[in-house]
This record gives structure tokens, C-alpha cells and sequence, in this order.
């Protein structure tokens, strides 16, 4: 899979890293370990980061990841970053309206420390 999912214990939260070109069945098994984490930390906070990747799965690839969030959580608790480059910015917009349209607090950067601020404000 190009990427990894991590628990940031310092942070409190959940980043995914991606690069390359991330594929349906990358995504689907990135959704089961943050599922895992999830259920294992008990944290609310995710970073998804986006910047090293190529291309990305198709947008209903996208709507599944995070719908699935919603499956046995309170959305109104997540808070959803979304961090990546210029190039995918309306890829990641896209994700932020679907997650802002199921209740999920979501908001897209183009810079990691204003990402961080933010899930953790």
C-alpha cells in the first residue's frame, strides 16, 4: 500500500499518510486501520495526508471512506484535516463538503502546522 496509518499518541489522533497513486482496495484497507485505531485510542481527531499523492480513488471511493466514519460515532465529535498540495485541492474540497454535509467537522490545508493548530484547537 503507498501509505501508512499511525496513532500519534503525542497528538491524540489518527494521521494517514498517502503518496503515489492510492487505489480503491489501498483505501478500503486504510479505512479498516483507522477503523481499528479508532476503536482502540478512543480519539476523534484524523489527519489525512494527501501531499505526496499522484492520483487518488474516485470521488464514491472517497464519499465510502468517510461515510464509513459515521457508521458507529457521534460525527459532530470528529474533527477531519485534510492536508494536501495545490494539485489536489479540489479533490480534498470535495471530501471536506461530503464530511461537512454528514456532520463531520472537516476542513482541507495546504500546510501541516495550520493542520496540527487546528485538530487540536
Amino acid at each position: 500500500m503507498p501509505g501508512k496509518v499511525l496513532f500519534n499518541a503525542k497528538d491524540n489522533l489518527i494521521e494517514i499518510h498517502s503518496w503515489g497513486e492510492v487505489t480503491n482496495s489501498e483505501m478500503l484497507r486504510s479505512q479498516c486501520e483507522v477503523e481499528r485505531l479508532y476503536q482502540e485510542k478512543q480519539t476523534t481527531k484524523v489527519l489525512f495526508d494527501t501531499e505526496a499523492v499522484v492520483t487518488l480513488p474516485s470521488p464514491y471511493m472517497l464519499y465510502e471512506f468517510v461515510v464509513s466514519l459515521l457508521d458507529t460515532r457521534n460525527p459532530a465529535a470528529l474533527r477531519f484535516a485534510l492536508l494536501t498540495r495545490v494539485g489536489l485541492k479540489n479533490d480534498m474540497r470535495f471530501v471536506e463538503t461530503v464530511a461537512v454535509n454528514r456532520g463531520i467537522l472537516a476542513r482541507y490545508f495546504i500546510d501541516r502546522p495550520q493542520a496540527m493548530a487546528w485538530l487540536n484547537h
